[in-house]
């Protein structure tokens, strides 16, 4: 006979370690946006990239244009080949944005960074809180 959780039981389960970790990545993600913003003042002194003003303005905003496909194709990935697939997935695409970011050597290079680190930020953001609600017992789903 197959163990069974009660209703009860299952109602109050709840998996921290998880949770804490889907907390960590969206803190990273934040950390990351945060950190563009700091270093703009040195993009725009480095005369190799060639950025100006309203370049590096458009530079910033392509991560959130990117988080868009990525937050929206994320779930529908999560189906097919799991929530934790997505999330590596997701993590490893941020990575690698942050990578070329780090490396760009041109004002192109830093866009095209930028918009990857985007998705990855999207789909990472998305999969870490429904994984996280996922984790957390129903009467703390909401926290």
């Amino acid at each position: 006979m197959p163990l069974t959780t009660s209703p009860q039981v299952a109602e109050t389960r709840s998996h921290p370690a998880v949770i804490a970790l889907c907390m960590f990545i969206t803190v990273i993600e934040g950390f990351n946006l945060i950190m563009y913003g700091s270093v703009v003042p040195l993009l725009l002194d480095d005369t190799s990239l060639g950025l100006t003003d309203q370049e590096a303005g458009l530079v910033g905003g392509l991560v959130y244009v990117g988080a868009i496909p990525g937050a929206l194709a994320a779930p529908w990935l999560a189906d097919r080949i799991g929530r934790k697939n997505v999330l590596l997935v997701a993590i490893g695409l941020f990575a690698v944005g942050g990578i070329l970011a780090g490396s760009a050597v041109s004002a192109p290079m830093l866009a095209l960074a930028r918009f990857i680190t985007g998705l990855g930020i999207g789909g990472s953001l998305t999969t870490a809180m429904t994984t996280a609600r996922h984790s957390a017992a129903s009467t703390h789903a909401s926290l």
